[in-house]
């Protein structure tokens, strides 16, 4: 299994209601440039359907309404917000994955079989009132096509990719994470981290349930986890209403 980076777990924020842990969102860096990079809260859609609370590594909480959030143009589960100030503010104590590592469409050495893993926030464990980011590890099953549409956790038809990777209730909106080893010359195994995308929902699949003679026919969530393409996170942070927020604060 992978080291994974401090930054990488450092990112994950606990989404809250009531408050109780509900879900996971995690902080994205976009920008090349030192001094010009903005900073986003990356989660699902489904999970910003009322007021949450969005407790960051160090403790900071801030209250997001729905109507707070900028949504995918292309309907896809996954929302963003601009915490550019709120990072800053940090001073680093709060970690970040960068747009740059996203997985784009056809790469090499990242494609089905690769190993995975995604962080997220584990709902059946008590909360104490700080984050404490879970792991769950496994291998991409599919890689996402245009013309093969699985429903999203909006309930969007849209592509994914599909990771067999054990998932939880309260790991939607974890980032998911391809690895790959490479040996050093030392004889040890650096990690090239790379992201897939984001947790939307379980993949289904129908059983049977026999009793007393008769059966019922039934869904369940399967281990497969439904994954939207980090792609789409690339497009929605080229959305107009984000980038006009960038300018602002740019001064352009």
């Amino acid at each position: 299994m992978p080291e994974i980076p401090d930054r990488f777990i450092k990112s994950i924020v606990t989404l809250l209601g009531d408050g109780q842990p509900k879900g996971t969102a995690f902080v994205m860096r976009f920008g090349q440039m030192v001094g010009c990079e903005s900073y986003y809260l990356i989660t699902c859609e489904h999970c910003t359907n009322r007021n949450v609370q969005a407790r960051f590594s160090n403790g900071t909480s801030i209250q997001i309404e729905p109507d707070r959030w900028c949504k995918s143009p292309t309907g896809d589960d996954v929302v963003a917000l601009d915490i550019t100030e709120i990072v800053l503010d940090a001073r680093g104590d709060i970690g970040n994955i960068d747009i740059g590592d996203a997985v784009r469409r056809r790469e090499p050495y990242f494609g089905i079989g690769s190993d995975l893993y995604m962080l997220g926030v584990s709902v059946d464990e008590k909360d104490i009132g700080v984050n404490n980011p879970r792991a769950r590890f496994g291998n991409l099953s599919g890689f996402a096509e245009d013309d093969v549409s699985m429903t999203q956790g909006n309930n969007a038809e849209r592509p994914c990719h599909l990771g067999d990777m054990r998932s939880r209730t309260g790991f939607s909106g974890s980032p998911v994470i391809g690895y790959l080893e490479l040996p050093a010359l030392d004889s040890h195994v650096n990690y090239r981290h790379r992201l897939f995308g984001i947790h939307s929902a379980q993949h289904r699949e129908r059983i049977e349930i026999f009793s007393a003679g008769n059966f019922i026919a039934a869904e369940i969530p399967s281990s497969m986890t439904r994954i939207v393409p980090a792609w789409i996170l690339e497009e929605l942070l080229q959305h107009q209403s984000l980038i006009a927020e960038r300018q602002l604060r740019q001064g352009k």
